[in-house]
């Protein structure tokens, strides 16, 4: 069963809040991992409910880094596939110009 970020918000807050054991929390939810609550209670203990909450804002904003990354990646290989073929032509570009320039 998966849980939303308000069921988990919910988890956190019944621990922190209202005092109920992990294991009253984790037979209440399916046999939630407790190692996992636990993880969930000290994110909600050092950020608050906001990280639960904003998690839409969150995933944009790392699909947009994700997103220039991949730009930024490809931009690169572009940079060095250029720079490869610039590379090989050079010699070309010496002989041409000894050839005519140099005699």
């Amino acid at each position: 069963m998966r849980l939303t970020f308000e069921d988990r918000l919910k988890m956190c807050e019944d621990y922190v809040l209202r005092g109920k054991s992990l294991s009253h929390i984790s037979e209440k939810n399916g046999n939630y991992d407790i190692t996992n609550l636990k993880y969930l209670i000290n994110l909600y203990k050092k950020f608050g409910s906001e990280v639960f909450l904003k998690v839409s804002t969150l995933t944009g904003f790392l699909l947009s880094k994700l997103s220039s990354e991949i730009n930024n990646y490809l931009l690169t290989i572009k940079i060095q596939e250029n720079l490869r073929l610039l590379l090989k032509t050079i010699p070309r570009l010496k002989d041409y110009s000894l050839k005519f320039f140099c005699k």
